[in-house]
């Protein structure tokens, strides 16, 4: 079972390096 708080930090850390992609 994954906490939420580790999911949603997965998620940011993803979304940051999306945009550093994107950019």
């Amino acid at each position: 079972m994954v906490p939420p708080l580790f999911q949603l930090t997965l998620l940011l850390i993803a979304q940051v390096q999306h945009n550093g992609v994107v950019r």
